[in-house]
């Protein structure tokens, strides 16, 4: 949220290559997929949010922040015991569905980590420093 706010609007539509998303792209990408993720353990977006075409909309960045928001709230939440629960009577259905959650758990961390590092990227590439390291002795570097 930080760096999608450090970013300057004009560079919302900057891309590396042709072919390859822009940097609101991918933040939109990863708005998507913090929808999408809690819906593989049954926590699923509300209504009228369709994550899969997000993406489009990565020229905004004003919709890009706000999408971004409600896509982290939407992915704390789930984590946070969104969703159905399942019954104690069936044991190994529940240890299976427990596995299931935990799985998508590691995958929406994986991929936030991958587009983390990716948007880190595209920032300096911009003259852009992640707030968080803009005032360590290395982060202007």
């Amino acid at each position: 949220m930080d760096l999608a706010a450090a970013c300057r609007a004009e560079k919302y539509d900057w891309r590396p290559a042709p072919g390859v998303r822009s940097v609101g792209e991918v933040y939109m990408h990863i708005a998507g997929a913090n929808f999408l993720f809690p819906s593989l353990w049954g926590v699923k977006p509300e209504a009228g949010v369709e994550p899969r075409g997000f993406e489009k909309q990565g020229g905004d960045k004003a919709k890009v922040k706000e999408t971004l928001a409600l896509s982290f709230d939407h992915l704390r939440r789930a984590i946070n015991g969104g969703g159905p629960r399942p019954s104690s009577a069936r044991r190994s259905r529940s240890s299976a569905r427990r596995e299931r959650v935990r799985e998508a758990m590691m995958g929406a961390s994986g991929h936030l980590s991958e587009h983390l590092g990716q948007s880190i990227a595209y920032a300096r590439m911009n003259g852009v420093v992640p707030p968080w390291s803009a005032g360590s002795a290395a982060g202007g570097q």
